[in-house]
């Protein structure tokens, strides 16, 4: 008995589901195959029919029938096993087969190309299943070989021929079987990069999951910084206000009652008008008239007042200042960036943290004509506002210890090559021991006592530099203050106007 091929789908298959997977591959394989059978059987055919040659009619008859035999052939493999299966389309074909090869056999009397026939029909006896096959070739060999030898043919040629058609359908299935086998590999190995791929897609989705997720946690630690911020300015705020209102009404007051002496002195003035009207001497109105604007301080009135005016003008800008300064760091995070003046930024700060630095240090200022830049606005605020205070709080520091006011500077300016701008707020505090330099940036990590800060300033603005496409970097050195660089990539369609 024919060695049965294995399977094309694993163990764990049903069995109907195996056995319908092997007979698709089956007959995909005989499909990829049909040229090359086609060319063996025309050889075939020519070989037999050309031991005809002497005798024309037969010769003509035996092309004519292979000339059928190798369309009917090819209609097998290329559409009558789709239709019905292996198991009925290769019934048909070897049942049509071995006729024609009876039929050639008795018209040649059994001639030496004849029995070439039988061991290449055995190349298709590679059906699934040993039984099959084994039954369909012995069928095959049996009427072919009991036919000729009734007719005479050699028995040489029958024995030969016969094991030889064993030998190729034993080729053929071990040649179906490695084929089945790496069919099998195939569909396992495209399975398995199937799950990889799948393994790959929700590991992407699962990153992409906790990416949201660390971008809302960033989200919440900048508001929460951003709020922490806002409450720590109020009462600086409300201060930075407070004194400009206080002078304000104090000058207000004053002009009021400017003003009522004023219209206390017109009046007057009506009055000595209709006396001389009415014939008083000029002499006497000159005297009520002086008497009169004695009487308001007219002269301290004319001095005083506009500088008053004045006064409260400048109340009034002062205050429309820090709102706006107030509004412009307030301002809603946006979801598109938008280009800004990286000196305005710096203004804006000052302006609205005027009372966490003005108690403990001077501020030096530093502005260089700057291209604008393609940031989220509201964010730059929070970072130059953190470096800000830290810097007020390093100075606070060395005043407490030397009773003076420290130095704060802040510079700005573009790198060299022109392609960055640069931020530079440098302090004259004790600067940053060297163990702790590199923690700095960590989340969560302060050298300030319990509750007096939620060590979020330096990495949030870290975390906002990057994401800006820029860099955060210091340079420190104990007993001799600490500088910190903003470096941030210039918007190159803003940098035509800036020499």
């Amino acid at each position: 008995m024919l060695a049965s091929p294995p399977s094309f789908a694993p163990e764990s298959m049903p069995e109907s589901r195996r056995r319908r997977s092997a007979e698709e591959g089956y007959v995909e394989m005989t499909h990829r195959l049909a040229k090359i059978r086609g060319a063996g059987a025309i050889g075939i055919g020519v070989l037999v029919s050309l031991s005809r040659s002497s005798d024309a009619p037969v010769f003509a008859f035996l092309l004519g029938l292979h000339a059928l035999q190798v369309p009917f052939n090819a209609w097998v493999n290329l559409r009558l096993l789709r239709q019905v299966g292996p198991t009925k389309g290769e019934s048909i074909r070897n049942a049509v087969n071995v006729t024609l090869l009876l039929v050639t056999g008795h018209i040649t009397h059994w001639s030496l190309p004849v029995w070439f026939w039988l061991p290449y029909l055995a190349l298709a006896f590679e059906r699934l299943g040993a039984r099959f096959g084994t039954v369909t070739l012995a069928s095959a060999c049996i009427v072919v070989d009991g036919l000729a030898l009734l007719e005479g043919a050699s028995r040489s040629y029958a024995l030969a021929f016969t094991l030889f058609a064993i030998f190729c359908a034993q080729m053929s299935r071990l040649r179906f079987a490695e084929m089945s086998k790496m069919l099998l590999t195939g569909a396992l190995q495209r399975r398995e990069l199937e799950r990889a791929h799948q393994a790959m897609t929700d590991a992407h989705e699962k990153l992409t999951r906790e990416t949201l997720a660390r971008e809302l946690v960033e989200l919440e630690l900048r508001q929460a910084q951003k709020l922490e911020a806002v409450g720590r300015l109020a009462a600086g705020i409300a201060h930075e206000v407070n004194t400009p209102i206080q002078f304000l009404g104090d000058n207000l007051r004053f002009t009021n009652d400017s003003v009522g002496d004023l219209v206390s002195l017109i009046e007057r003035y009506r009055k000595i008008l209709a006396g001389l009207g009415d014939g008083a001497p000029p002499s006497r109105a000159a005297a009520d008239a002086a008497e009169a604007e004695e009487a308001i301080e007219l002269v301290y009135l004319v001095r005083e007042l506009p500088l008053a005016v004045q006064k409260c003008l400048e109340g009034v800008d002062r205050i429309a200042s820090i709102v706006r300064s107030v509004k412009d760091f307030a301002r809603p995070e946006q979801t598109e960036m938008t280009l800004v003046d990286m000196n305005e930024i710096v203004k804006n700060v000052l302006a609205i943290a005027r009372s966490e630095y003005a108690d403990v240090a001077s501020v030096e200022l530093s502005l260089a004509p700057l291209p604008r830049l393609a940031c989220h606005a509201g964010e730059m605020n929070h970072v130059v506002l953190n470096l800000l205070v830290n810097a007020a709080e390093a100075v606070s520091d060395t005043r407490t210890r030397t009773e003076g006011k420290g130095n704060i500077v802040i510079r700005t300016g573009l790198e060299p090559d022109g392609k960055y701008v640069r931020l530079s707020i440098s302090d004259d505090g004790p600067g940053i021991p060297e163990t702790i330099q590199r923690r700095i940036f960590e989340p969560f990590f302060t050298t300030k006592a319990v509750g007096n800060g939620t060590g979020q300033g330096l990495a949030v603005s870290r975390s906002v530099v990057q994401r800006h496409r820029g860099s955060l970097t210091f340079e420190s050195k104990e007993g001799a203050g600490t500088i910190f660089h903003v470096r941030l990539p210039v918007d190159e369609s803003a940098t035509a106007g800036v020499s």
